[in-house]
């Protein structure tokens, strides 16, 4: 199980988006319509995770 954090995010919304450009090149729409709909995803959760941390700071929690 990967570790969900800002970082694989990060990662993983690159991979998708490089992904998808390069099968839209090579003529696969099935599978870059796929990594396009991965890759909003994954930017969903960053955006999601970057507003909760933002949201209720650790300096709060103490």
């Amino acid at each position: 199980m990967p570790l969900m954090t800002e970082q694989h995010y990060t990662a993983a919304c690159a991979f998708y988006l490089a992904l998808a450009s390069q099968m839209r090149r090579s003529g696969r729409i099935k599978v870059a319509t796929h990594a396009d709909k991965q890759y909003r995803a994954y930017r969903n959760r960053l955006h999601a995770k970057m507003q909760l941390e933002g949201s209720y700071p650790l300096s709060a929690a103490l």
